[in-house]
């Protein structure tokens, strides 16, 4: 949960751009069917922070007519069906060179823990019934359920083992989520702000659309709403 020091400053600094973005994307089509809205990169994060501060209302206006507002949402540099760096291209063979430094340093080294964390569960009750108290949960990694105004926002699932395309192979979950799938309230709308593994798994993304009571809707980075449609 959010301490009342950090709502007030989401409070103050994102009132205006959280009612337009959930007032306009969430609540002006309906959450009862599946369905995705393809954003530009930048406008994944602004969103995320966005959905902690205020409730939303009908006051999309007053964002969209501000040129600076807009420049945050601004696509980034694209070559044909690719997008580009906004800093440039990668140097050759940095993959490569990435991948031997860490095998050959041990990186990333261990925690001197064995990464043997504490995890703190919360009140799953309290979250499923809460309708009226803004709310941060932090699940593990980039995971997280905002709770703001009886709607609930989930940013970047991934509750598998591995952050893999294979179940057997890839990097393994080391510290278990803080709430499980079946733990979650029903949840209104995904935010999704890349298409990595770890951040875009495609067993949660599967199992939050068949959700009880109807599917979610998915704000997503441009590119990965088509791959939503094929699954």
């Amino acid at each position: 949960m959010l301490r009342p020091s950090m709502r007030f400053w989401l409070h103050s600094r994102l009132r205006s751009l959280s009612r337009f973005l959930i007032g306009y994307l969430l609540r002006s089509q309906p959450l009862t069917r599946a369905a995705a809205v393809a954003l530009p990169g930048a406008a994944i994060g602004v969103i995320a922070l966005a959905a902690c501060a205020v409730r939303a209302a009908p006051e999309a206006a007053t964002v969209a007519a501000d040129p600076a507002q807009a420049r945050l949402f601004a696509h980034a540099p694209r070559n044909g069906s690719d997008f580009s760096n906004t800093d440039g291209p990668l140097p050759r063979a940095s993959f490569l060179k990435w991948q031997w430094e860490r095998l050959t340093h041990g990186l990333p080294p261990k925690p001197a823990n064995g990464y043997r964390f504490p995890v703190d569960h919360p009140d799953v009750d309290w979250i499923k019934a809460n309708r009226s108290t803004a709310t941060m949960t932090w699940i593990g990694h980039a995971t997280a359920l905002l709770q703001i105004d009886g709607i609930n926002i989930l940013t970047d699932p991934m509750f598998s083992q591995r952050a893999s395309p294979f179940t057997f192979l890839g990097p393994k979950r080391k510290v278990p989520p803080g709430l499980a799938l079946d733990q979650l309230p029903h949840i209104d709308a995904v935010l999704i702000s890349h298409s990595h593994y770890d951040h875009l798994d495609a067993p949660s993304v599967t199992a939050l659309n068949r959700q009880p009571g109807g599917p979610p809707r998915f704000l997503v980075p441009l590119g990965v709403k088509q791959w939503l449609a094929d699954q």
